[in-house]
């Protein structure tokens, strides 16, 4: 199947994971319990866009291992590439060998099986298709943690991909995908039931609302970005009531409306290629070890999807986007591997659990660092410099 003059092959996929009760949960290091059920069921879901894939799973954590086991298998279906994200939800099971907590070999296995089935299942159902980008702030959800006096905006970005109608006629939305820097944790450590958190019910609603089409949810940078709690009520068990599925219900809302009420435009797109870029981060520990990954910067027309390993902060989103004036970027997190965070440099001299402390759960053999998030960033800008239309 080929695409025509402003069109792309656009296809998506979902594949849901059992999780049994029982299994151990990620993202909280008090929680002291493992699952007792199912809220709402774990997906894996698939964009392909031309040979290019994009796979978000509903867990806090993948190791980079995982990432590149999806990638031999995406690549041997005669894929360019894949890039591997994690939702963050920290309401997901452990599969990350060892990371964010113990590691479930069984549905870390499940987990990585449907990442490739649901490429494969998307690759078959692409067709050609028109892309249109949107963004619309004012949302008032996401908070800068760390600095509670610090008015943060980010923006909630839209990409839909609509089958070529007849004529020039435009199609149904085919799929959307949206990304907002903001973490999955409104549910508390008290919570035990399997849940995508709030990105789950933005997914189900843009659903709704563009009947027949996959809605795909990737966090942006979000490292220093929640709904208005600081990262060390990690280590509580229980919060103040407030953190429930109802408040999930209701930012998942807010976001959805977002999208589905904002204006998109076409993106004039005609061949959707990825390039990559191996990172090498220097880890504040005896020895001085690193940590070996890589970014990507996804292009198609002129918009540019960038993905970056870990936990990095907002701030390092906007760098980037900086970077380009004036054409659609995003951004995500989460990308390709989760080792921990990355905070900007000027942010160690606040200390904070995600600069001192967060490397133990993540099973790090010290923080990142300061350094490692401009790594990041030069990386992304020589690949932008690279592919001529950054």
């Amino acid at each position: 199947m080929t695409s025509g003059p402003g069109t792309v092959r656009a296809g998506a996929a979902v594949e849901l994971v059992d999780v049994p009760a029982g299994t151990p949960m990620a993202g909280f290091a008090a929680r002291l319990g493992p699952s007792t059920g199912v809220h709402d069921p774990l997906s894996v879901r698939a964009v392909v866009l031309d040979d290019v894939a994009l796979v978000t799973a509903d867990v806090c954590t993948l190791h980079e291992e995982s990432c590149a086991q999806v990638r031999r298998h995406v690549r041997a279906l005669g894929l360019e590439d894949v890039v591997v994200t994690a939702t963050h939800t920290h309401s997901g099971p452990c599969v990350g060998l060892g990371r964010a907590g113990e590691h479930d070999a069984a549905v870390h296995d499940r987990v990585v099986a449907a990442a490739v089935t649901a490429v494969d299942r998307a690759r078959r159902a692409q067709v050609p298709a028109t892309l249109e980008y949107g963004q619309a702030t004012g949302v008032d959800v996401a908070r800068n943690r760390r600095h509670p006096d610090r008015v943060i905006d980010p923006a909630v970005q839209t990409l839909h991909a609509r089958a070529a109608g007849e004529g020039g006629v435009p199609g149904d939305v085919v799929l959307t995908l949206v990304t907002y820097p903001c973490h999955p944790v409104v549910l508390d450590g008290a919570n035990t039931l399997v849940s995508a958190d709030y990105p789950g019910v933005l997914r189900d609603l843009v659903e709704q609302a563009t009947p027949g089409s996959v809605c795909v949810f990737a966090t942006g940078a979000a490292g220093d970005v929640n709904t208005g709690h600081s990262a060390e009520s990690s280590f509580t068990p229980t919060g103040d009531g407030r953190r429930t599925f109802a408040e999930a219900w209701r930012i998942g809302t807010v976001l959805a409306t977002a999208v589905t009420a904002s204006a998109t435009h076409p993106l004039p797109a005609d061949r959707v290629s990825l390039r990559s870029a191996e990172v090498v981060l220097p880890v504040d520990a005896d020895g001085h070890p690193t940590w070996t990954g890589r970014v990507t910067v996804l292009a198609a027309g002129p918009l540019r999807v960038v993905g970056l390993p870990g936990e990095p902060f907002l701030a390092t989103a906007e760098r980037i986007v900086a970077l380009r004036p004036g054409r659609p970027t995003v951004v995500l997190g989460y990308a390709d591997g989760v080792p921990g965070y990355l905070p900007v440099t000027e942010e160690y001299a606040h200390g904070g659990y995600e600069v001192r402390d967060a490397y133990r759960y993540y099973g790090m053999p010290g923080p990142f660092l300061p350094g490692a998030a401009e790594i990041l960033h030069d990386a992304v800008r020589r690949l932008l410099e690279e592919d001529g239309g950054g």
